[in-house]
C-alpha cells in the first residue's frame, strides 16, 4: 500500500465517522502496542494489537494520527475543511 492509498483510506474512515483504521503489519509483536513503522526507530503512530495472523499482526490505529504522521514526514499533503450548517460561515 502506498502512502497516498493509506491516506485515502484514513480520510475515508474519518469521513465515515470512524476513529480507527485496521492495518496488517508484517511480523509479530510482543505486547499490546504495535509500531506503524517497524523499520526505523523514529517516532510513529502506535496501534493497539487486535490479533495475530500467520506472518503478521492486525492492529487498530487512530486515523487522524496516521494522516498527521504521513503529512509530517512529507509523504502526503493533507487539506482539511470543516463542514457546518449552511449559513454558519464566519466572515473576516
Amino acid at each position: 500500500m502506498t502512502p497516498a492509498e493509506l491516506a485515502a483510506q484514513c480520510a475515508k474512515a474519518i469521513e465515515g465517522g470512524w476513529e480507527h483504521v485496521q492495518l496488517v503489519i508484517p511480523g509479530h509483536t510482543r505486547g499490546s502496542r504495535v509500531r506503524l513503522d517497524r523499520v526505523t526507530r523514529r517516532k510513529c503512530p502506535m496501534g493497539e494489537h487486535v490479533c495475530d495472523l500467520e506472518n503478521a499482526t492486525l492492529a487498530a490505529f487512530n486515523a487522524i494520527e496516521v494522516l498527521a504522521w504521513l503529512a509530517a514526514n512529507g509523504l502526503v499533503v493533507v487539506e482539511a475543511s470543516v463542514k457546518g450548517k449552511p449559513g454558519s460561515e464566519v466572515s473576516p
